[in-house]
């Protein structure tokens, strides 16, 4: 599909139009006036309107079926709808849209991974227990199912068009290394199965106790007639244990678990060890949330629930440790969190305070953005989780250490000191992840590889976060902007801007929205985040190689190579020799304005130059944008603090675009192309 004609808005902010917007010339509409407080009509109304003005332009229908996910107003005021597109009222398989607006309810940009022109007879031929029996046959047995199945239509797009299907849920957790919880998609009108992938997202008063890796803690647990629990009613987590046990369904994680208890609050007994453990890391990575992001548990509203509590504070997140016989198990299963024991060789107990940190963000994603643990936006969810574990961790040490940038160093081989399950800083460390997008393993193992493929966003949030340069490829030096930014930024990213299928091109463009959006478009954070990902191999660097030296004039015709001679000045006329020159006008502060003509071009392999020259009194921005086949995606760009600027970028065949943004004044500027 050809990118149609770019017409933008001049008020729209310019880094938005890469969050996925097909076009932004959008139809005017009506939207109440925003509320006060907590109330977030205004968000829902407007952002339908909008869907509704522009249905044809996102190439999508029965706009009224679509249904809210998430409704909220941003901690920078902004309003977001979070909608999921439906068909006929069956959902669209990772077919959402987030509508952004301003404060004041003006239109400020779409993340949009609707899904244009489906066609799909939406009335099933087969039945969801017709669609079950195949699931099961096709993954194993009924015997190995530990609950129910569930089915439900959706509608999922595959590269050889659109279907209807039942999407079967399937629950084999055992306790086994085997465990899985497989989500089948069966063709509702053939009996055909069209995909599948594992949901089972794994990774592997205050009284005081010694943990296995912390050391000495206080604990907060709840005192009931002179017996101490394993119960925080502060942050509404409960841990237990399961002895041995392994559920099969949630009302068997009831029925053979227990609730550890103490007589004198100290915390001594070894048979407790695993469960002081998480409840310790589980009560931090709660209280985290609720500290740096005013989040309320992991749904965002206390919970989910699995438990009732003994405080009388309801159903508590629980948390459930002594998992099978010694399992290397640890896992969110959409409602809980399980953690074994370890074999003691391979895996101590499963209780490190990253690993259930990182267990509980899943829940967290699953909430929020619920990235598909499949491919890339897989491998995206397992980033996420190992990121905010590592947030969680140098909250607790108090700063950064050289375990920062270990993942699961405490728990992995016990008896061998200085290793790690994963890696931060060279994920290829560990023998089998890739620390560059054009290495990723892209088979069918491990669900695309979405334990593997997050050491490439790994390595870009530690580049991001602490800088340097990519440890095995050339690349240019990125300036780190801290971990604290950089965790901000990734959790803005991923409640904010990303969805279902977000990859990690997408991922890059969230994370650099999100940026903008904390530290101003001209921020070092918003360079930061380019060019980590630029350096791991997605996108382009906003900084430093990409831009031609400095050094001649303008090219007279288009050797390949950059302009050599006398330095450029800023005198008019400045981009002359560049072989295509065309002139426009912005009239203030934030305008913005496409070239070539308000519109774009078709280009062979090759390099892009582009040169702009503007009033001498005026701060005139450049970016070149690309077409990826359903957004258009700032590759390149100048941002000097003055009129002129040149832009060189060398890259495939494809559709392109030059963006010229006024960061300050306006008036008549002239912008030169050397195109392939």
């Amino acid at each position: 599909m050809a990118p149609s004609r770019l017409v933008c808005p001049p008020s729209l902010p310019f880094l938005l139009l890469a969050l996925g917007a097909v076009g932004c010339a959008v139809q005017d509409y009506d939207f109440a006036v925003p509320g006060q407080g907590d109330d977030t009509t205004w968000i829902e109304q407007a952002a339908m309107e909008h869907l509704r003005a522009n249905q044809d332009r996102y190439g999508v229908r029965d706009v009224d079926d679509f249904a809210p996910l998430r409704i909220f107003r941003g901690e920078l005021g902004m309003g977001h709808a979070h909608v999921q597109q439906a068909v006929d009222g069956v959902p669209v398989f990772e077919g959402q849209a987030i509508v952004h607006l301003t404060a004041d309810g003006r239109f400020a940009g779409i993340t949009n991974d609707l899904h244009a022109d489906i066609e799909v007879d939406t009335t099933p031929t087969m039945g969801a227990d017709q669609a079950i029996g195949t699931a099961v046959g096709h993954w194993g047995s009924w015997d190995a199912l530990t609950r129910d199945p569930t089915a439900s239509l959706t509608i999922l797009r595959r590269d050889h068009g659109d279907h209807l299907a039942w999407q079967v849920q399937l629950h084999a957790v055992d306790g086994s290394d085997a465990s899985a919880m497989p989500v089948i998609f069966v063709d509702a009108h053939d009996g055909s199965v069209l995909r599948q992938f594992d949901n089972l997202r794994n990774g592997t008063a205050t009284g005081t106790a010694t943990t296995t890796y912390e050391g000495e803690v206080e604990l907060t647990v709840w005192e009931s007639g002179g017996r101490y629990l394993l119960e925080d009613a502060v942050h509404g987590v409960g841990t237990y244990t399961l002895g041995g046990s392994s559920p099969r369904n949630g009302s068997q994680y009831a029925s053979q678990s227990t609730l550890p208890e103490d007589d004198d609050n100290r915390w001594t007994d070894a048979a407790d060890q695993a469960a002081i453990d998480a409840h310790y890391a589980a009560s931090n990575t709660l209280a985290w949330y609720a500290e740096r992001y005013g989040r309320d548990g992991v749904d965002g509203s206390g919970g989910p629930g699995d438990h009732s509590s003994v405080s009388g504070s309801g159903e508590l997140i629980s948390v459930y440790v002594n998992y099978g016989n010694n399992s290397t198990q640890a896992f969110w299963d959409g409602e809980r969190v399980t953690l074994g024991d370890g074999d003691g060789r391979n895996l101590g107990l499963m209780t490190a305070v990253e690993l259930v940190a990182h267990e509980l963000t899943h829940g967290v994603t699953q909430h929020t953005a619920n990235l598909t643990y499949q491919d890339e936006s897989g491998a995206l969810n397992e980033a996420v989780s190992d990121i905010m574990g590592a947030g969680v961790e140098v909250w607790l040490d108090g700063g950064v250490s050289s375990g920062t940038w270990l993942i699961g160093e405490d728990l992995y081989t016990p008896g061998t000191a200085g290793d790690a399950f994963r890696y931060f800083d060279d994920p290829s460390r560990d023998g089998q992840s890739p620390n560059h997008y054009d290495d990723l393993y892209r088979g069918n193992q491990d669900n695309g590889g979405v334990h593997t493929n997050s050491g490439v966003p790994n390595l870009a949030f530690h580049l991001m976060a602490a800088g340097g340069s990519h440890p095995s490829r050339a690349s240019q030096e990125v300036v780190g902007m801290g971990i604290e930014p950089a965790l901000d930024v990734w959790y803005r990213g991923l409640t904010t801007y990303m969805t279902t299928r977000t990859d990690m091109a997408a991922a890059r463009t969230a994370l650099i929205q999100a940026a903008e959006d904390l530290y101003g478009e001209d921020s070092l954070e918003l360079l930061a985040v380019g060019d980590a990902w630029a350096a791991v191999g997605v996108g382009d660097y906003l900084t430093g190689e990409d831009e031609p030296e400095d050094t001649g004039e303008p090219p007279i015709e288009d050797t390949g190579e950059p302009p050599e001679d006398d330095p450029v000045d800023d005198e008019p006329g400045a981009c002359a020799g560049y072989h295509d020159l065309y002139t426009g006008s912005l009239a203030r502060t934030g305008d913005a304005a496409w070239e070539p003509a308000g519109s774009f071009y078709q280009a062979a392999p090759g390099v892009h130059r582009g040169c702009l020259e503007g009033p001498a009194d005026a701060d005139l921005d450049l970016y070149l944008y690309i077409w990826n086949g359903r957004s258009w995606v700032a590759v390149a760009g100048s941002r000097e603090r003055d009129s002129f600027e040149q832009v060189q970028y060398s890259g495939p065949a494809g559709y392109y675009s030059w963006l010229v943004h006024s960061h300050e004044g306006g008036g008549t500027y002239e912008i030169g192309l050397t195109l392939p």
